[in-house]
C-alpha cells in the first residue's frame, strides 16, 4: 500500500524537520515506539543504494516495539525512512517498490514526502501507522 503525503493548498507547510535523524527523533517525541534505532552508512547499507545516482542520501530503520512477530527484521519489524537528495528520487524509488508489491516487500505502508519515503511493516494497523504518516506530514511536508 503505497499512500502519498501531501499538503492541501490551505494548509501551511511547518518543515520543522527533514533529515532522517530529525524525523526518527520526531516519531519518539510523538510517542511512537521506536526501538533500536540503525543509521545506515554507504558500507552497512543493505540495497547498496546510498549515494548512488538516484539513490538516497540517508537512511535509518528502527524496530516499532508493537510488532510482536519473532521473525520479524527490516522494514517488517517497524519502519525505516529513506532520504533523497531530490523528491523525484523519491518518488521513482517509491513507485518501483509500489511494483514489487504483494510479492516479498508487498502489502506494507509508504509514506512519502518531499524527499522523504517512510515504509512500515506490515504488521502494523492502518491506525499505527497512520501515525507515522500523521507526523511525516507535520515535519516534513513543503
Amino acid at each position: 500500500m503505497s499512500l502519498v503525503a501531501t499538503t492541501t493548498p490551505n494548509q501551511p507547510a511547518t518543515r520543522q524537520a527533514c533529515t532522517g535523524a530529525e524525523l526518527v527523533e520526531g516519531f519518539r517525541a510523538a510517542g511512537l515506539p521506536i526501538a533500536d534505532i540503525v543509521t545506515y552508512t554507504e558500507e552497512t547499507d543493505p540495497n547498496k543504494l546510498m549515494g548512488r545516482l538516484g539513490g538516497y542520501v540517508e537512511k535509518l530503520a528502527w524496530v516499532d516495539t508493537r510488532i510482536a512477530e519473532p521473525r520479524a527484521s527490516g522494514v517488517d519489524a517497524g519502519g525505516s525512512i529513506e532520504r533523497f537528495g531530490a523528491a523525484s528520487d523519491a518518488e521513482t524509488r517509491d513507485k518501483y517498490l509500489a511494483a514489487l508489491d504483494g510479492g516479498i516487500f508487498g502489502d506494507g505502508y509508504r509514506y512519502r514526502a518531499g524527499t522523504m519515503l517512510v515504509r512500515l511493516g506490515k504488521a502494523l494497523t492502518p491506525s499505527q501507522a497512520d501515525g507515522y504518516r500523521a507526523r511525516l506530514i507535520e515535519l516534513c511536508s513543503d
